[in-house]
């Protein structure tokens, strides 16, 4: 793939890949999965992806003359030879997303065969892998933040559509958001990017939680405070450009925003984060801003990674745990609105890195906790039962587990292990083994609440539980994780509400936002179809 793509320049190839639909292939009656697949507009997407990624040439230096701005013009005598490269590559990506399709289909336990007629299982129940993904991948866009894949919850953490036009543009308001786009085929038919904003509030009260040490070592000096700034005046200006109606629709068409060399490199960035700065009340100076601006450009731009030493900086095809944030082309600098969310994974799984065990893991796991319990207070149907939360319950005679997030709805009490592990990148590449191991760990923490529920059940009376157990029938133990998580059966006791071909269902192992919905929606217990296996009667006591 390297091969090919390095027999165009990469401007061309990057927006090439950009502009290139569904649509567009068929015209050049290309041959291909993507123009016959009944599900065009989600392979278009992957095979989108790995030509942009490609197309990145593994962080080579852009051409040194190249200063226009949306990717130059192909010489008349190279049309012919950059357009068989060009499907060249699409070709090879084709071959590269069915091989992944192998990938996913092991990971979830499954050997697929690929061939015209479509995808199928060799063996197992493909009707239950169907309904299992699209639950997943319903699950995991309905739930997503950007904080998630890192193990950390964010009540604050919403995104506003469509933030620079129309009603939204006005609930956006004075506020600075994360610009993200995705694909998607407007009501009438025409092929497009809609766009996202990540309000960068919850970004910064975030940051704000952690040791200041912690963040300035895992950005090798880079401050939360400038960070947040230089992201934030980094927004601004891209807001700015797309005041005008023409840039809108550029960047509708091709999902990037181009600024200059000097708005980056120059006075304009800096007066941006700047202001953003001080209306936020924060302490870094100018100074401060210039001098970190150069780790912000390389933790946000594509090109110059060819020696980085961090794997999450290395660009990988098809990779879709991280994207950039900012490519370079020759005195232009483009603006990746396409994903952009998933580039603050980078910054995000540095941290991360940095909490796993010891103090900083135990104060995480005790943020995440918090954050949930916050963001169950917000809802005027769950009460949060204060007279249970932290209680120790204890197991022939020895600590077992302490009481997270206690909850009531009605009669019913619904305790929460509330789990914030970091998720592993091969997780959401679907690899077999990590796979395996995350939903080992999710079985072992719902063993844990089963037998806690349990246990709290059977003492309801003792005098540390009767306040808080006062007037409750039954209790449903679920765990809470801040990722939507693979569920890999339909059994009944792995969900609140069994998924189908047309429900994603709910599974026990839950997001917060999962969890509330479900709550707030619960009718009587008496109405709800819930498995009873681990609904526990109060003063029920175990053979």
């Amino acid at each position: 793939m390297k091969k090919y793509c390095e027999r165009a320049t990469k401007p061309e190839l990057f927006f090439c890949a950009r502009l290139m639909t569904p649509e567009h292939l068929r015209l050049l009656r290309w041959n291909s999965i993507e123009t016959q697949n009944s599900q065009s507009r989600i392979i278009a997407m992957a095979v989108r992806r790995i030509a942009t990624h490609a197309a990145l040439l593994y962080g080579r230096k852009p051409p040194g003359r190249y200063d226009a701005e949306y990717g130059g013009v192909i010489a008349k005598n190279e049309q012919e030879r950059f357009a068989r490269t060009f499907l060249s590559l699409l070709n090879l990506a084709e071959t590269y997303f069915e091989s992944a399709l192998y990938k996913v289909g092991f990971g979830l336990g499954l050997q697929m065969r690929v061939s015209e007629k479509g995808f199928r299982p060799l063996e197992g129940d493909f009707r239950q892998l169907n309904i299992l993904t699209a639950s997943l991948d319903e699950r995991k866009h309905r739930y997503f933040s950007p904080f998630s894949p890192v193990g950390e919850f964010s009540k604050a953490s919403v995104s506003v559509p469509d933030p620079y036009e129309g009603p939204e543009r006005d609930n956006l308001g004075n506020r600075v958001g994360l610009f993200s786009s995705h694909y998607e085929i407007a009501e009438d038919g025409r092929s497009g990017y809609r766009f996202q904003a990540w309000l960068l509030k919850a970004l910064e009260d975030f940051l704000a939680l952690l040791n200041p040490d912690l963040v300035r070592d895992s950005w090798d000096g880079l401050g939360r405070e400038e960070f947040v700034a230089l992201l934030a005046g980094l927004c601004s200006l891209v807001r700015a450009k797309l005041e005008d109606p023409e840039r809108l629709e550029a960047a509708h068409v091709a999902s990037v925003v181009p600024l200059t060399e000097f708005e980056i490199e120059g006075n304009t960035l800096i007066d941006s984060a700047a202001d953003h700065a001080a209306r936020r009340g924060m302490r870094a100076t100018r100074g401060d801003l210039k001098a970190a601006r150069d780790r912000f450009l390389y933790l946000s731009t594509s090109t110059g990674k060819e020696k980085a030493r961090e794997d999450h900086l290395k660009i990988d095809v098809g990779d879709t745990r991280y994207s950039y944030l900012l490519h370079k082309f020759g005195k232009v600098y483009m603006v990746d609105l396409f994903h952009a969310d998933h580039w603050l994974h980078r910054p995000l799984d540095l941290l991360a890195e940095g909490m796993k065990g010891g103090k900083e893991g135990r104060l995480k796991g005790a943020r995440v906790e918090g954050q949930v319990w916050d963001f169950m207070g917000t809802s005027d149907k769950i009460q949060r039962v204060e007279a249970l939360k932290g209680i120790e319950v204890r197991k022939q005679g020895q600590p077992f587990n302490d009481l997270d997030c206690p909850l009531r709805v009605g009669d019913t009490l619904v305790l929460a292990e509330v789990k914030g592990k970091l998720l592993d990148p091969e997780v959401e590449e679907v690899g077999y083994e990590y796979v395996k191991g995350r939903w080992k760990e999710n079985l072992k923490f719902l063993k844990k609440i089963d037998e806690t529920a349990e246990l709290v059940a059977q003492r309801h009376r003792q005098p540390n539980y009767k306040e808080g157990m006062r007037g409750i029938k039954r209790i449903l133990p679920v765990v809470c994780r801040p990722y939507p998580e693979w569920i890999p059966s339909t059994e009944a006791r792995y969900w609140l509400q069994e998924p189908g071909e047309n429900d994603r269902g709910i599974p026990r192992v839950l997001t917060p936002q999962e969890l509330k919905d479900f709550l707030e929606r619960l009718p009587s217990p008496d109405q709800v179809n819930l498995p009873p296996d681990y609904i526990f009667e109060t003063g029920k006591q175990t053979e």
